[in-house]
């Protein structure tokens, strides 16, 4: 694939490269031109991302070359030559400027064959790009490949950074390092045939396995001038370096690595510290407490991305063995589940689905290598026709299984074989996180082929939940995934009674746990599982505790409510 801006406009397109703490000499760009003219002047950039924040717009040029396409046949890869330029470790970004498009220019190779790695850019402009400016209100075009649209834009550009580590050169002068130390033209005052320079990451003249730790070695160079810095993370390099050189993060900026202060503070388990998330606008506090919002729902988180709008049905339509599934990762306090429900479109009512949970052993987030942990066939009584009414679930309850710690990636979805013409797996195209995965599949263990919607060119989530069963939320009863004092001081919901609760969430009578207007069976078992708990709506007489008081209480309102 080649891609291309409209005639008479510049454009840019660059690739993040990760070096992840590696100091690496740079040798050179490679890029495969593709749909245009051999001839035509381009410009080959080395940017450095100054935070590693993957965001490209406040990209440093370090380095430039100023040459035109060689060949523009695909396969064929052009070479850009740079100044040989040592790299600090941190994020950089490789690119190409090409100003003047024309109508016939689609000069941007892509490679549709790898998974989507989520680090190519495109920048368009009607103006001339200065590489020395990435950033710009005004561009015509700025997005990261996947924020254009689905399909062939989950593909990485076919841009490559030459370059070589240090080995026995860590200055890269082109003389090995143990030659000149026997030389003297560098110190080795520990003996490992390292000059101290290359050790010495804030160059104080103590090198950093001595700076973090006085062993006897350490000790007998440099007295008590060893032993000074801090190592939270245990990889031999100082926190101060790593953090000046932001290799690390610090998001709070108060000189201690964000890994090393998620415990307490990280309450979602996403690997960013709180504060931070918030600040950045990642994530929700809508009450300015300083929690997040996510975490303070209360009850059982329910895992699910989709706003309950059954869009769209989607299948192969020839009646052979179809799987989807949405990936999710578990949420602190959520590491427990035992329901799963899946919202199933047209299968033939009467057949029979494979409800299921798959673990995903090398956490790589592909489904390819997942296999079931739990898996249950159920007799469909409930299809779903797209924008018709309430969706009707089909839901399987199992003993509870621990999934795993915060963070851990697990899919969850199903396994049918519709009859011929039926779409089986239903889709809410209001919500796209690019979570959901299809294919083929006889069972829940055998699935032969494996796709991604948004790869596909289709943009929403499968209606896919799984949870634990309980009462509904404490503090968002609606699941809008925003906390009801939020939306009733919005005035987005009403509450009448100025109880703190959505007035649509109230019971209509004591023991309505579920509001169907009946205290019955459903509420029993509802109630039943918040025995001994407190702080909860089942503690009828308001005691603190759910206990046999509770249950006389609801028995008194069994039935229709009055």
């Amino acid at each position: 694939e080649g891609v291309g801006l409209p005639a008479g406009t510049s454009m840019a397109w660059f690739r993040q490269v990760r070096l992840d703490g590696r100091q690496v000499q740079a040798l050179a760009i490679e890029v495969d031109f593709v749909n245009t003219t051999a001839g035509k002047p381009v410009i080959a950039c080395l940017w450095r991302d100054p935070d590693s924040d993957g965001d490209p717009r406040d990209a440093e040029l370090i380095d430039t070359v100023v040459g035109q396409i060689s060949s523009a046949a695909a396969g064929t890869r052009d070479r850009f030559e740079l100044s040989g330029r040592i790299l600090d470790g941190t994020d950089h970004y490789i690119g190409i400027i090409m100003n003047g498009v024309t109508e016939e220019d689609f000069p941007a190779g892509l490679d549709a064959t790898t998974p989507y790695q989520y680090d190519s850019w495109l920048i368009g402009d009607d103006e001339p790009i200065d590489p020395t400016s990435l950033a710009s209100e005004d561009r015509e075009e700025y997005n990261r490949l996947d924020g254009i649209g689905t399909g062939v834009w989950y593909s990485n550009w076919i841009l490559r950074l030459d370059a070589v580590t240090a080995g026995n050169d860590c200055n890269f002068d082109g003389v090995p390092d143990d030659c000149q130390i026997a030389d003297g033209l560098f110190a080795d005052l520990d003996g490992n045939l390292v000059p101290d320079a290359c050790e010495d990451c804030d160059g104080n003249g103590i090198i950093d396995r001595c700076e973090i730790e006085c062993d006897p070695t350490c000790t007998a160079i440099y007295g008590a001038e060893c032993g000074s810095a801090i190592d939270c993370n245990d990889d031999g390099v100082p926190d101060a370096c790593q953090i000046a050189a932001r290799t690390i993060g610090d998001c709070d900026a108060n000189g201690v690595p964000d890994t090393c202060e998620l415990a307490g503070q990280d309450c979602d388990g996403n690997g960013r510290i709180d504060d931070c998330e918030v600040a950045d606008g990642g994530a929700v506090d809508c009450n300015g407490d300083g929690v997040i919002d996510l975490c303070q729902f209360g009850g059982p988180l329910t895992y699910r991305f989709d706003r309950g709008i059954n869009a769209s049905s989607l299948g192969f339509g020839d009646g052979q063995g179809f799987w989807w599934a949405t990936r999710f990762n578990v949420y602190p306090g959520a590491e427990t589940i035992d329901y799963l429900d899946v919202v199933i479109g047209e299968v033939g009512v009467g057949n029979v689905a494979s409800l299921v949970i798959w673990a995903d052993p090398t956490q790589d987030g592909g489904p390819e290598d997942m296999y079931p942990v739990v898996e249950k066939a159920v007799i469909v009584q409930n299809e779903n026709v797209p924008d018709e009414g309430t969706v009707l679930t089909t839901r399987i309850e199992f003993d509870p299984i621990e999934i795993g710690p915060p963070g851990t990636i697990f899919f969850a979805g199903c396994v049918v074989t519709p009859i011929p013409g039926a779409l089986p797996a239903t889709l809410d195209s209001t919500s796209f996180e690019d979570r959901s995965w299809y294919g083929r599949g006889v069972s829940p263990s055998v699935l032969t082929s494996f796709r991604n919607l948004g790869a596909s060119g289709i943009s929403g989530e499968w209606l896919v939940r799984a949870g634990r069963l309980g009462m509904e939320p404490l503090y968002d009863c609606n699941d809008n995934q925003r906390l009801d004092e939020c939306d009733i001081a919005d005035g987005a919901v009403p509450d009448l009674d100025l109880d703190g609760r959505p007035d649509d969430c109230e019971a209509i009578c004591i023991g309505d746990f579920d509001g169907n207007g009946l205290v019955d069976g459903s509420d029993l078992g509802m109630f039943l599982l918040e025995w001994n708990a407190g702080n909860s709506r089942a503690d009828l007489d308001g005691n603190g505790v759910v206990d046999g008081a509770d249950f006389g209480a609801m028995l008194i309102f069994w039935g229709v409510c009055p």
